[in-house]
Formats: C-alpha cells, structure tokens, sequence
C-alpha cells in the first residue's frame, strides 16, 4: 500500500525494514483511520484472531512453519516483502491457513485506511474492492471463505464493520462478506467469477488439479491481470497454492515464469511430518525410494532392500505413516511428503505390476470354437456378425455378475478413421472404513478398488468402417436381455463419437463426452490405482502391451512409434501383426477406471441384498463388510 513511489524510493534504500515501514507510515498516516498492528498481534490478539488461534489448553495453533512465512512476508505492518507466493506443499500441513491469513491481513490492513476507494486514484465510485478465493469449483473455494467467515466471526475488531446477515447472494451464484468500506471477500473458479470487480488480493488454490486442460492458466492469467490493472502499483498479493503432482504440471509452469521475478516468492515446503513439528511423531523410521524416470517407488523392507542401490536417495519417514504408505504409496509421495512424482520415458515402468493385475477370464469369445479373442472383426454387410454372438457364450455371467450392486462405468476410444474402436466396463467397491482427502476436494471417501469386467476391441473388415449400430444393439442386449446396467457410456472424439452417443441416448443410457489425452490426470489416477495393487481385470495381451510401451512427453501421455515386440493375434484362423504402437485398448480401460473412480455414487442399495463372503481371487482377497456400512456407502 505504497503512495509517492518514486519520491520514497532513494530516502528508503539504506533503511532497515523497520525504519522503513516507520518512514511509509510517516507519509501516509493521515490516510488512516489507525495504524496496522502487527502480523503477529493480528493472529494472536484477541480483538483480531486471537480467539481463532490461540487455544487455552493448546496455546498457538498455527505451525511455527507459517508464523515465519508470514513474519518473513510481512516484517512491518507497512511493507510486504513480496507480491506473489508460490506454494506447493502437503495436504494437512496449514497451506491453507497460511494463504487464507495473509489475505484477511491484507483485509485489514487496507481496512484500516479512512476510505480504500479515496486511496487508490484508479478506482471509481461504488467499485467492490475483493478479496477473492479461487479453486477447482465454488464447492472447494468455499472451504477457504468459511475459515474467513469463522475468523471475522470470533474477532471483535472485524463484528465493528461486518454483519453476517448482510451477505447477499450474487447474480454468479457466489455470497460475498461486505465490509462498510466496500471491500468484500468472495469465491470464485472460473474467469466471470472476477469480472467487474478490483481484485485486490487473490489465492488460486489447489491449481495443480484442474481437470479442464487450460482452466488453470486461464483463471491464473486473468486473476493477475485484473490485480495490476486496477492496482499497479502492486499493492495486493497472490496466492498459488496447491499440493505436489507430476512433474510438468501447473505449478511448473508458474515457478519457471516466476523464478527470476525479484518479489514473486517461492516456498520449499518440506513433508508434513516436518511442518506439524518433527517432534510430534515417533522417532522410529522406515525408508521409501520415491522413484525417478526409469524406475518405480517403493517402500524399503525385507524383500525389497536388494534392489536399493548407491543412486537412489531415500527418505526418511516417521512409522507414523507406514500404513498409510503401504495402501496409497504414490498419493503418499505427493501429499505427506510433498515430493513430485518422476515423468518417465515409459509411463507404467513395472511390467510386474501390469502384469500381477490381469486375472479375470477374457469374455469376448468365439461361439462355435470358443476361444478367446482380444481382438474381433465386424463385418459392415453382414447382418449376421453381431458384436453380441462374442458376448453370448458369457450371458450367464452378465445376467449374475460379481458384485452386482455395483454401478458399471464404460469408456469407449473411437479410431480417427473409423475402423477400430475399444471399450472397458468397470467398477469399484469400497474395501474398507478409512477416510482419504482427495486432490480435488476436502472431503471423506472410502478407499475404493477397481474390477474391469469387460474389454473389448473391433475393428473394421478391409475397407469398411466400424458398424456403431452393432456396438449399440450390443449395449442394448446387455441391459435389455441380461439385467447388466451400465451406470453411464462415454467416448471420446467429441464429434466422431456423436452419433454413437446420439443412439445411446435415445435407447435410454446416460451418455457423455470424455477425453483420456486432453490432461494426464485420468492416466494418473490410473496409475496410482496399478501400482498399489488395486485392480483386476481381465487377461489381455493388447491391452499389457500398449500400457506397458505408453510413454510421458511431460504435456501428455502418448504411444511411441512402433511396439517394443510386435502384438501377434489371431481371428477366425486369421494371422494378424502389429507392429505399430497404439493406446486405444489403454485409452479406453483407463477412461472407465477413471469414471469409476470419479463417480460420487458406486453402487446401487437397492441391488444390495446378500453379502459375498471372501471373495477370493488368486492371491487377492477382498472381504465383505457389515449391512450398516453398506448402508451408509452404498446409499
């Protein structure tokens, strides 16, 4: 909040940061109605946040890592050390807290001058002056404004210029808290959220896990440039904060802008253990190789201690952690110990891992020789060769499938030039009680595991496309004739797919447009899930080879040039090659884990009538749980 930039600058050059701050309130004072406290007495003082901060039996809630993050960015009252501050850091670890403080102190600083609007010469009257919170959706920028709510609600200072009741619902569907001297506090996720108001200070939370390709740079660009628009001299701050992710993601991009920027700060956080206060946890440790491009992470034990070598570098992990590590390691990485995971040459390093997965008979098979066919061929003319006759010889499965209360999740990959199209049906099932934070929202989820009950790939006879309608009577059968309900169909090529999706809708299926490429984000996901041993599905060499040989360019997931080994099939008595690398059969298993893994509801109560008791599997087995779980998950 600097005025008289240029006539300040050569008297503050030699000054201490105090002497500093003194000489600009000097300057400025009779602009003020009281001058600002500390950032300190701000979150320790009871007229402020006191209340909110300071426990009787705990004392200080805030970690001491914080309370240096902003005395360092806040070292007077009067001068902010930096304008912008990147943060990647654990989840649990008070990020949160952090940027969410910074901008109610900003609040309250600008709130301190006699009128904000006089203040600032390129503001106009009647402009709302905003501090805003911006996230993957209303729904998580909201987490964000009620900790704001909650904390002017408890401060005496703030109940002299706010009224909870006053808070009045805007056109955008979002509820701004309005002090007397128009300076507001809202939500947003998306660019309109900040047309039309001086943005004075903003955090673009979670920005690593925006599922829209592109969303996050776009609300990024257009939240900057709205701050210095109306504010040139800089005098709010921006937040970019989120957790770790893959190596080339959002952040990415924003630190390597950002880097050489003199007041862009950017904050090493170190793992959560660390932030809480070492301390606080056991002082017995286990050790995990968090992975690099050419080879996966892994928790050191045992049987594993052979393969670590002089090159790895392990961390230290309180055993506080280890269950938590052994059942979601990769998630772990990234959101306890704040460490990236490696974009690799080859996506899916562990051809074990792919392989330990495929366990389920393949239910595409011949009716007359009944073998088994990864691969079919339709012909386009005959009305004969159905799609259906391939799934037949397995109806009795279809009509009593394995957990069938489960909601059943199809992805289907449609080829450019319409002579090959692949689709998987999955599900998932809750496997036990405990409650996981995910990425794109702080809420409870049960820890889920994946089973595909179907894949299948056709392709078009020489010199005629894939006949869809067959694709769509098949669909139609498996509801209609077997009972198999499918919960949604969704394909990618957004016009291409059209048609198909068209037809599907009118025959009653909930229908959707999605792409696996435009973000890496359902490969991921998918990846998590392979590694930590929580999937099953059907044997299918197409399908291995094309996960196995998928490469990371850093901005997508994408097949190289040709095979590692040719993929080698057989249909009808019919030799067939294929040395060309391709993801479609990949493409779609990962669309339908994806959607499986997305999915709010999983399964239907009503489909829910006996228990299955230790289903067993190879070496897998996955126990039942209670009617009252049931009960609370399923409905």
């Amino acid at each position: 909040m600097l005025v008289n930039k240029d006539l300040i600058k050569n008297k503050i050059k030699d000054l201490s940061v105090f002497e500093r701050g003194e000489l600009i309130w000097d300057m400025n004072k009779e602009f003020y109605d009281e001058k600002p406290v500390s950032i300190e007495t701000f979150y320790t003082d009871t007229r402020f946040f006191g209340n909110s901060f300071v426990s009787k039996t705990k004392g200080l809630t805030i970690f001491p890592f914080w309370q240096e993050v902003l005395k360092d960015l806040y070292p007077h009252p009067m001068v902010r050390k930096y304008d912008e501050i990147i943060v990647e850091a654990p989840i649990g670890s008070g990020k949160s807290f952090g940027s969410v403080l910074s901008l109610m102190y900003e609040l309250y600083r600008n709130n301190c001058i006699h009128d904000p609007l006089e203040y600032y010469p390129n503001l106009g009257h009647g402009t709302m002056i905003v501090f805003i919170f911006f996230s993957l959706n209303l729904q998580t920028a909201n987490i964000n404004w009620q900790y704001a709510k909650d904390w002017l609600s408890s401060s005496p200072y703030f109940k002299e210029f706010w009224t909870p009741s006053k808070a009045k619902q805007l056109p955008d569907g979002t509820t701004p808290i309005n002090l007397d001297k128009g300076l507001y506090i809202n939500i947003g996720s998306q660019m309109q959220h900040g047309i039309s108001r001086a943005i004075h200070s903003f955090i673009l939370d979670e920005s690593n896990f925006y599922k829209i390709k592109g969303q996050d740079k776009e609300n990024y660009d257009s939240l900057s440039t709205r701050l210095v628009s109306r504010f040139p001299n800089k005098d709010g701050v921006q937040w970019i904060v989120s957790s770790a992710e893959s190596d080339g993601c959002f952040m990415d991009d924003v630190k390597n802008t950002s880097k050489d920027i003199k007041r862009s700060w950017i904050i090493p956080c170190p793992p959560q253990w660390i932030i809480k206060g070492r301390d606080n946890f056991s002082s017995d440790e286990f050790q995990v190789f968090p992975g690099d491009i050419m080879r996966d992470a892994f928790i050191v034990d045992e049987l594993t201690k052979k393969d670590v070598t002089n090159d790895m570098n392990l961390i230290n992990i309180p055993i506080d952690f280890l269950d938590i590590f052994k059942k979601r390691l990769i998630r772990s990485l990234k959101d306890l110990a704040n460490v990236r995971t490696a974009n690799a040459a080859k996506f899916f390093k562990s051809k074990e891992k792919l392989n330990l997965m495929q366990t389920i008979p393949n239910r595409v098979t011949d009716p007359v020789s009944k073998l088994a066919y990864e691969v079919i061929f339709l012909d386009e003319k005959d009305e004969r060769d159905t799609l259906i006759q391939y799934l037949e010889p397995h109806i009795e499965y279809f009509k009593n499938p394995m957990n069938k209360h489960a909601l059943r999740f199809c992805h289907m990959d449609i080829g450019r030039t319409k002579d090959k199209l692949s689709f998987s049906i999955s599900y998932a099932v809750y496997t036990d009680e405990e409650f996981y934070r995910t990425p794109s929202a702080i809420n409870i989820n049960s820890e889920r595991f994946y089973y595909t009950d179907l894949t299948v790939t056709v392709k078009a006879k020489p010199n005629q496309q894939i006949p869809y309608y067959k694709i769509h009577n098949a669909f139609v059968w498996l509801r209609d004739i077997c009972g198999y309900d499918i919960e949604i169909i969704t394909t990618d090529q957004r016009e291409g797919g059209a048609k198909l999706r068209q037809d599907l809708n009118i025959s009653g299926f909930k229908v959707d447009y999605l792409s696996v490429d435009r973000t890496k984000t359902a490969y991921e996901i998918a990846y998590e899930i392979v590694q930590e041993d929580k999937c099953i599905i059907p044997k299918n060499k197409l399908l291995f080879m094309e996960l196995s040989d998928i490469l990371d360019t850093g901005d997508k997931i994408d097949h190289g040039t040709n095979f590692s080994e040719a993929y080698k099939y057989s249909f009808k008595g019919q030799q067939y090659e294929q040395k060309e690398a391709s993801k479609d059969v990949a493409d779609g298993w990962v669309g339908s884990i994806y959607l499986a893994n997305q999915a709010q509801k999983i399964a239907d109560f009503n489909k829910i009538i006996t228990q299955q008791n230790n289903v067993n599997l190879g070496d897998r087995t996955i126990s039942n749980f209670a009617d009252n779980y049931m009960k609370n998950y399923y409905s």
